[in-house]
């Protein structure tokens, strides 16, 4: 009895918040998860890393992520399909989807994820636990079927701290800041700033900002590479992939840790 009287009140609470739903403006993108002291989420540009209220966001998006084929660097949604917006994504959802899209971020049943849709199909998926984030990117219809180098692209930040784990650092910090890491990590970072584009010489890259909590680890796996671009401000991971049954698939991994005392 007392099991069908919990079920009565669980299916009656879901109706009354379905209903309160109907009143409400639904914000397009609904499903937020954790990743340790950040959040992902997708957007209409792609799937974001961020902290509420912080206005730092490490995206991976088709814009910026790439194949070179031949020596020649492509985007997968190229600068011509953006500006003729000659692309569209899942987000666009009726009322009923963005309700459902809530319910299952209220209640954990479901992750992050976006698809892409141009002459090619592009889709990030993600898998959470705990701290560790992986996410899966897959490209179809891309015009070729042969071995090429596929690449994610993250955005960072001016005043971000980008080092690896031999505490070379990558971006320009100011003396005061450079010391305030020091007495609050008790590591001591080597600047190297000679190259404007660099691959790292270890599998992992940190970023770490002062205006946000925790350190975002990005961890290379078997065959990738990971490179520093200040020009454009972008940390490249590479890898030469060889499509199954036409679909390029690509995976990164990242770990968000909960201080600079972790590394």
């Amino acid at each position: 009895m007392k099991i069908l009287h919990s079920l009565l009140f669980f299916i009656l609470l879901l109706v009354i918040l379905t209903i309160s739903l109907f009143g409400v403006l639904l914000p397009q993108n609904t499903l937020v998860s954790p990743v340790g002291a950040m959040q992902i989420a997708p957007f209409d540009t792609g799937l974001s890393l961020f902290q509420n209220n912080k206005g730092k966001f490490y995206t991976l998006s088709p814009f910026n992520d790439y194949f070179v084929e031949n020596g020649v660097r492509t985007s997968l949604i190229t600068i011509n399909e953006i500006e003729a917006k000659n692309y569209r994504t899942n987000l666009e959802k009726n009322k009923f989807e963005s309700i459902y899209e809530t319910l299952k971020s209220y209640f954990r049943l479901d992750t992050p994820s976006i698809e892409f849709y141009t002459s090619k199909n592009i889709s990030y998926d993600t898998k959470i636990g705990g701290n560790k984030l992986f996410i899966t990117k897959s490209v179809s219809n891309l015009g070729s079927n042969s071995k090429n180098v596929q690449g994610f692209s993250i955005p960072f930040n001016s005043n971000d701290f980008l080092f690896d784990d031999k505490l070379n650092l990558y971006t320009y910090i100011p003396d005061r800041q450079l010391n305030l890491f020091e007495l609050i990590s008790h590591k001591k970072l080597n600047s190297q700033l000679e190259m404007l584009e660099i691959t790292i010489p270890t599998k992992t890259i940190y970023i770490f900002n002062t205006q946000m909590s925790g350190v975002i680890a990005i961890k290379a796996t078997e065959g990738q590479t990971i490179k520093i671009n200040r020009n454009t401000k972008f940390i490249e991971i590479e890898q030469e992939i060889t499509p199954n049954n036409g679909i390029y698939t690509q995976q990164l991994q990242i770990e968000i840790l909960d201080s600079l005392r972790q590394i």
